[in-house]
């Protein structure tokens, strides 16, 4: 708690200091709030436990975040970012989020070292990005991070930049900066070589984390002419730690486990898990972009593993309620409910963007969707949004999943919703 309080009165003293003798200082404060209608899905098999999971069918987003940076000295630069964050019908206070705390330094014209809790970036994806091995996660609903609530890893790293060829070595060091949350559960040591070669920008990652599996890949992007730009990612691991549902290798999945009914399935003597990323992304001459990517995901369950999941759920969700097991299988479904809240528990995915600024006078429309390719599920996401005179800034975000029976899509326990918000910059 007292390590969370420091952490606030750093935050607040880098936010005021003033900008004196050459020093640059620049502040952002945003202030966010959406109001939501959530689509609650009666055909989901998690259904007969909606009351556990208490799923609302409204709710409030309210946020408000503060972005600063001080150019310290020429060589010295600051950067904070915290947010203080409230989502009525869940969390009963604000809930403060340090995103960024970190300084960094240039310690000669082609090096860099920088300590602290910082976003990085080195995927090229823009639903996914695998390679991105100390990014943010990102949710191919939201891949632009709209409501901005991505927070970075505590790391100690340095960057070498020499001419084309680019070196990035960064130790993540869990619990560096406390605000009450983990950046990370183990120590990394991960590194990324990206060098320029006529016009392909390639780049090696690799990472070895203690308790996790080493991983290592490959990503490229190319920009043809000026409107075309094509990208790809390759990630191996050697095994996967991501926790599964254990009735997915059950020989008979209709069972009611008594404890967590997880394992990381993948871990010990598995082959070599591969995760593929490759899209375009094109502008057309009228303002038009479309994005399109296809993601290959080496962890996500194959059709048989999938196949006893859901007889697993269908299982438990006859019991649930029954005098035979009720509280052990409400139990269970809670626990598998869980792994619907990312889209990547298949292994074939299709995503599609197509976006345009002042379509009609200032507003600008924006339109997604996720195919998952192995049993045709469909989730879309809209946004219409507008400038409300110089600081005002206005939208509405209607999101709506679909798919076949048995599908990914169609036992999320919801459905999709209807989002209108408001957000102030200063």
């Amino acid at each position: 708690m007292m390590r969370g309080l420091m952490t606030v009165l750093v935050l607040a003293a880098v936010s005021s200091t003033p900008a004196l003798g050459g020093e640059l200082f620049e502040y952002t404060l945003r202030l966010t709030e959406e109001p939501r209608i959530h689509y609650v899905n009666s055909r989901s098999p998690f259904h007969p436990v909606e009351s556990l999971m208490d799923l609302p069918d409204r709710s409030n987003f309210a946020q408000m975040q503060l972005d600063t940076s001080i150019q310290a000295a020429s060589r010295l630069r600051l950067r904070g970012s915290c947010a203080a964050t409230s989502l009525y019908e869940t969390d009963h206070a604000a809930r403060l989020k340090v995103k960024e705390l970190y300084a960094a330094l240039s310690v000669h014209d082609t090096v860099d070292v920088y300590a602290g809790r910082r976003i990085l970036r080195w995927g090229t994806g823009y639903a996914w990005t695998p390679t991105g091995i100390l990014d943010p996660s990102r949710d191919p609903s939201d891949p632009q991070d709209r409501l901005r609530l991505n927070r970075g890893r505590d790391v100690i790293g340095f960057d070498i930049v020499r001419g084309r060829q680019t070196l990035n070595i960064v130790y993540g060091a869990p619990k560096l900066i406390s605000d009450g949350e983990i950046a990370g559960d183990g120590t990394q040591l991960a590194a990324r070589y990206g060098v320029l070669v006529r016009g392909l920008d390639l780049a090696l990652v690799g990472s070895i984390e203690s308790g996790h599996p080493d991983k290592a890949g490959l990503n490229a992007t190319y920009v043809i002419g000026e409107n075309l730009e094509v990208h790809a990612e390759w990630l191996a691991s050697w095994g996967s730690d991501r926790l599964w549902p254990s009735a997915a290798a059950a020989d008979d999945p209709r069972i009611t486990y008594a404890a967590q009914p997880l394992e990381p399935l993948r871990l010990a003597g598995h082959p070599l898990l591969h995760t593929v990323v490759a899209g375009i992304n094109y502008t057309t001459a009228s303002g038009w972009n479309i994005v399109a990517e296809y993601r290959h995901n080496g962890e996500g369950l194959s059709d048989r593993e999938w196949g006893r999941f859901v007889e697993y759920v269908n299982y438990n969700g006859d019991l649930a309620g029954t005098p035979a097991a009720p509280t052990l299988a409400d139990m269970n479904l809670l626990w598998s409910a869980s792994l619907l809240s990312s889209v990547d528990n298949r292994r074939n995915y299709a995503f599609a963007r197509v976006a345009r600024d002042e379509v009609i006078g200032r507003f600008s429309v924006h339109v997604l969707s996720i195919v998952s390719l192995d049993d045709g599920g469909l989730m879309l996401a809209g946004e219409v949004s507008a400038p409300i005179g110089d600081r005002l800034f206005g939208y509405v975000r209607p999101s709506w999943l679909w798919g076949p029976r048995d599908s990914e899509f169609h036992m999320v326990p919801a459905a999709g919703g209807l989002s209108v918000g408001l957000q102030a910059s200063f």
